[in-house]
């Protein structure tokens, strides 16, 4: 499990750590692109096995094929305990629809909706 708080910032992005009790949240906030997935890929590398994983990319105004990539990964490794937030009508929604990423794994349109499931 990843010390609370976990936090990697740079200029143009965030990833921040957030234990919400029975599920590991990743919260991305700005541009995630390949020279930053490497720090989201590290977070839910840290998450708890057996825990429900939520990355929420509501506030990320920017990803790209790496960002996706991760993405799949983590789902080979939480399957169905991942879920992934994305706003509808956003850029990310329309990179997952666009890619086929959407039906892959859970998509919420908040978080809430995320951490209810």
């Amino acid at each position: 499990m990843i010390p609370t708080p976990f936090a990697h910032t740079t200029a143009q992005n965030a990833c921040i750590y957030e234990d919400r009790g029975n599920s590991d949240v990743v919260h991305v906030f700005g541009e995630i692109d390949l020279s930053s997935s490497p720090e989201l890929e590290t977070m839910l590398d840290q998450c708890g096995a057996g825990r429900r994983v939520i990355v929420d990319l509501s506030e990320c105004s920017y990803a790209d094929s790496s960002v996706l990539a991760v993405l799949v990964r983590a789902h080979k490794r939480f399957g169905n305990k991942l879920c992934v937030v994305a706003r509808e009508g956003g850029t990310i929604r329309r990179l997952f629809r666009i890619t086929g990423v959407d039906t892959l794994f859970a998509l919420e349109p908040t978080l809430e909706a995320a951490d209810s499931r």
